[in-house]
């Protein structure tokens, strides 16, 4: 029962992080002082390894959860 909503919050916490990502990249890079053609570039490779890296952790840890066994005990009662 546990593992669905595991699953659940770890895939909606990736999709706000997905969403979220542009826009903490966009206000680094711009604080930073970076405009023009080097924005646009640093901006998609950022953006490109920010959102590949938060859905490799997000299906990991799915694939994770979906190999936890319960222990013996639990399943016992």
């Amino acid at each position: 029962m546990i593992k669905p909503i595991l699953k659940l919050m770890i895939n909606l916490f990736a999709g706000f992080s997905l969403f979220a990502v542009p826009l903490i990249v966009s206000s680094f890079l711009s604080d930073r002082g970076i405009f023009g053609e080097a924005f646009v570039v640093e901006f998609l490779g950022a953006t490109l390894i920010s959102s590949f890296a938060i859905l490799f952790l997000a299906v990991s840890l799915n694939r994770f959860i979906d190999e936890i066994q319960p222990s013996s005990s639990a399943s016992k009662n």
